[in-house]
């Protein structure tokens, strides 16, 4: 029931990075699978987290069948719609800057609801939680050519996306079937045949006339 990679590449690149008529821009990673020091303008920063998937929305239905007529062979296509929290964590050493772009980044990712066509992406922006303003925590820039300790400010946004997660059946397809009749009050007995394969699991609905 997991995001599928180009669902995890259309939620990452529909995420906002361009703001104040390109004037602010969040350099955009995945997950945060470095340490190191930063330099100054790499800031403000956005860390993405895909935090949970697979969350059930609605029952398992059926989506559509095909049947093959060369094969028989009846390909039947289940689904169900499920839910993805996902994580937008803003760090920068300027408080103002995070205090500015918590209403910013939020406005955005509503207005522009990750730029998802529902029908053609099989997936929906289901709106995001609060702005969150975690501690500020301490970290190594460097500022001409030395490290010193700078205080970090973040603020953390979840949003929400639901998604269609599918998959496929085959089904070999009743072809004939043969009939045996003993007379009353023997029961009638069926054999179903499907592509070299003998169905004995099959109940049918008869009516016989004289």
């Amino acid at each position: 029931m997991t995001l599928s990679l180009d669902q995890r590449d259309k939620i990452y690149e529909g995420i906002p990075t361009v703001f104040d008529n390109g004037n602010l821009v969040l350099q955009k990673s995945k997950t945060r699978q470095f340490i190191k020091a930063h330099q100054p303008d790499e800031y403000p920063l956005l860390l993405v987290t895909f935090v949970s998937e697979g969350i059930p929305v609605t029952m398992v239905r059926e989506l559509k069948s095909d049947l093959d007529p060369s094969t028989r062979i009846k390909t039947t296509t289940y689904g169900q719609i499920c839910k993805a929290r996902v994580s937008a964590l803003i760090e920068s050493p300027d408080l103002r800057q995070i205090e500015s772009l918590a209403g910013l980044f939020s406005r955005e990712l509503c207005s522009t609801e990750l730029q998802i066509n529902p029908i053609d992406d099989r997936m929906q922006f289901r709106g995001a939680d609060p702005p969150q303003f975690p501690e500020p925590y301490e970290t190594f820039l460097v500022l001409d050519g030395k490290k010193g300790l700078a205080k970090i400010h973040r603020c953390a946004i979840d949003f929400f996306v639901e998604y269609e997660f599918s998959w496929t059946k085959q089904f070999d397809t009743m072809q004939e079937f043969e009939a045996e009749v003993d007379g009353p009050p023997e029961p009638i007995k069926f054999m179903a045949y499907g592509n070299g394969t003998i169905f004995t699991n099959y109940s049918i609905d008869v009516i016989l006339s004289r």
